[in-house]
């Protein structure tokens, strides 16, 4: 994605979110990593129902602070917990110059049942029941 800053200079956001759902708790820990924005995030959203590249209402707000490698861990709702489950989830980073958005990751369901990624801190009320996404900027 590619957006302009006040300055005119190119500015291209990346990077990566990590994320463990817990179907037993209920339970998303996640961790988000970006660097390029235009400035600096205002708010964070998951966003959903949604296919990748459709836009969807926001359906659970980040609460800040806002810095990369941001950690959090939230109890979510049965139906956002289905829409992960889908694929049709992603998480919004807004800032001023881009209020709509400026970076945005669809989360897609990992199919290896592997460790949990390196990235993610383990939820310390973790139990048995777990599924990773991950998305890109």
């Amino acid at each position: 994605m590619h957006k302009k800053s006040r300055l005119g200079n190119a500015v291209v956001p990346s990077g990566m979110v990590t994320a463990v759902l817990n179907t037993v708790t209920h339970r998303l820990s996640f961790t988000i990593a970006y660097q390029g924005l235009s400035g600096h995030i205002t708010v964070a959203h998951f966003h959903g129902p949604a296919e990748e590249g459709k836009d969807a209402p926001a359906i659970l707000t980040i609460a800040p602070p806002y810095e990369t490698g941001m950690h959090r861990v939230v109890t979510i709702s049965p139906a956002m917990e289905n829409y992960l489950k889908q694929d049709k989830v992603y998480i919004n980073l807004h800032t001023i110059e881009n209020i709509k958005g400026e970076a945005r990751a669809h989360l897609i369901r990992s199919k290896v049942d592997d460790k949990l990624d390196q990235n993610v801190k383990e939820d310390p009320l973790g139990v048995p029941g777990e599924e990773k996404a991950s998305g890109t900027y």
